[in-house]
């Protein structure tokens, strides 16, 4: 069944820690900020410690997370979607959320150091790397990096953002790939391998919400998954 956690509201800005909705739909969320995924993660993933998880992503999303982000602050799993949401510190008067769309696997790496027993990332090398061990998956190789998750035989979670194929200019990946890369991922998907995908628009790294959304429709035709955002709100 599916459902609005955080009903649209609208083609906003989403920036570093703004979010104009969530839509769920069983196992599979789509969001316009990535910064969610990490709590959409944990519906899924229990206290099994032999996770594989897959970011596909122009960026790592791996800024650092220390001092006052963590420090005393709870674990990402003892929080609701809307205290994850609204996780902050004050810094001279100004709120800065824990969970940004660069940070949010750090934080919750750190507080779920073992949850992830392999990483694999296919990235543009965007922002700062992870600091923690993970395999990195080219471009070349990322249709066949599907057939590699197919094997594992642990839960596999997608954490997918759409600016992996799309730049604000430019597509980032061959049209004809990226669409043959969403129908392997939904054939995975129905052999009940994959426990959760999340998947982002970005809309500020895509070039605008007409082009994300454009390639949004590719991948949940190829899941056959009925969704389109509202017209107007």
């Amino acid at each position: 069944m599916s459902e609005w956690l955080i009903p649209f509201a609208g083609r906003n800005s989403s920036l570093s820690s703004a979010i104009n909705f969530l839509w769920r739909d069983d196992s599979l969320y789509i969001m316009d900020n990535h910064r969610a995924a990490a709590w959409c993660w944990l519906q899924h993933l229990g206290s099994n410690e032999n996770s594989v998880l897959f970011h596909v992503d122009a960026h790592y999303d791996t800024a650092g997370a220390s001092g006052r982000l963590i420090k005393g602050q709870p674990k990402t799993a003892e929080l609701s979607l809307t205290e994850y949401l609204s996780a902050s510190i004050d810094d001279l008067g100004n709120k800065i959320a824990i969970y940004r769309w660069d940070n949010y696997i750090s934080v919750f790496q750190h507080h779920h150091p073992n949850l992830i027993a392999k990483w694999y990332f296919a990235t543009h090398e965007i922002g700062t790397k992870p600091s923690f061990k993970f395999s990195r998956i080219v471009a070349g190789d990322l249709l066949d990096a599907v057939a590699v998750l197919a094997m594992e035989k642990a839960p596999v979670v997608l954490n997918l953002d759409l600016d992996y194929f799309r730049s604000q200019e430019e597509d980032r990946f061959p049209p004809g790939a990226r669409r043959e890369f969403f129908r392997r991922v939904a054939e995975l998907r129905s052999t009940g391998r994959i426990a959760a995908i999340t998947a982002c628009l970005s809309p500020e790294c895509c070039g605008g919400w007409s082009r994300s959304e454009e390639l949004l429709q590719e991948l949940t035709d190829a899941l056959r998954v009925s969704f389109l955002l509202p017209a107007t709100v």
